[in-house]
């Protein structure tokens, strides 16, 4: 069992908004090498004793089914997967953890960091002490680990056809940070990214229900899909998330509308004819406008 290196531990706390933990890929059974104090807590356990257990044999019977060892062939392949831990101590609930592969400096899988969504607490007495997204697994965007945009694009347009049948309402707000390129050329690739992973993390937390979707759509930009909202409840979400973004107080020197990293925000109903594709073009579209009118006035000579 081997302890994770500073550059696996940087990885991890990219991917890691939450209680967290790491276990080594190498060995079978997955032992367990790293526990977040606030894993620890949801889980009321000391991290401890959790460090040099096997994962899997924390989550599964003995034997484990046949099953189990599928869960640990998708990760092989990079994908992440969903697994129920159970544990006799977490005072009556069971935790879904969700895992991702850790590639080291040679890109080669060592490590698993496993971590706790905002909606993961399951009630206890599932009969099932551990469970495999079933389904094509989620591949996360490797900048801010929330779901890719290819996942986020066709769980939309699941959404979408589901609420053209039902009359439902399906809505996509588009995030924008309020000058990113000017960002990126102040302070630098590596500072843009450390930025957008802490933007992505402040939006995910404001997130309540788990069918509000989130994914990084572009440089500087994220797209959230939001069900059975009304336009004034959109407008609220979206100063809420602005809100919290703000309080971040990341400094922006070249914005022109704060001194701090902000959001801009467009919305627009999903569904009827229209593709992903093309939902996200009219959002840029008025997020564009909206630029071209908060930019500052032109000095006459």
């Amino acid at each position: 069992m081997e302890p994770l290196s500073p550059h696996l531990l940087g990885r991890l706390l990219e991917v890691s908004p939450l209680g967290m933990l790491a276990a080594d890929f190498r060995d079978d059974g997955l032992p367990i090498v790293y526990v977040s104090k606030a894993l620890a807590e949801m889980l009321k356990v000391s991290p401890d004793s959790l460090i040099g257990k096997g994962l899997l044999s924390l989550a599964m019977p003995d034997p484990p089914p046949p099953e189990g060892w599928m869960l640990q062939e998708q990760l092989q392949l990079g994908e992440s997967v969903s697994l129920l831990l159970v544990l006799p101590s977490s005072a009556g609930t069971d935790v879904q953890l969700r895992l991702v592969p850790l590639a080291g400096k040679g890109d080669r899988f060592s490590h698993v960091a496993g971590y706790i969504p905002p909606e993961s607490v399951v009630a206890a007495g599932n009969s099932t002490p551990w469970r495999v997204s079933t389904g094509s697994t989620v591949k996360l965007d490797r900048l801010t680990g929330l779901p890719s945009l290819d996942d986020f694009s066709r769980s939309l347009a699941l959404s979408c056809a589901h609420a053209d049948s039902s009359g439902e309402s399906v809505s996509v707000i588009m995030l924008r940070v309020a000058y990113y390129n000017l960002y990126q050329d102040t302070f630098g690739s590596q500072a843009a990214a450390s930025m957008m992973r802490l933007v992505a993390r402040s939006i995910a937390g404001t997130l309540r229900r788990s069918s509000d979707r989130l994914a990084r759509s572009g440089k500087g930009e994220f797209v959230l899909s939001v069900e059975g909202l009304t336009d004034a409840q959109i407008k609220a979400l979206a100063k809420r998330i602005a809100e919290r973004v703000r309080n971040l107080s990341i400094h922006h020197p070249k914005s022109t509308i704060s001194r701090y990293v902000s959001l801009r925000s467009s919305a627009l109903a999903a569904g009827g004819n229209s593709s992903v594709e093309q939902l996200f073009t009219r959002l840029r579209e008025k997020l564009d406008q909206s630029e071209e009118d908060q930019l500052p006035p032109i000095p006459r000579l």
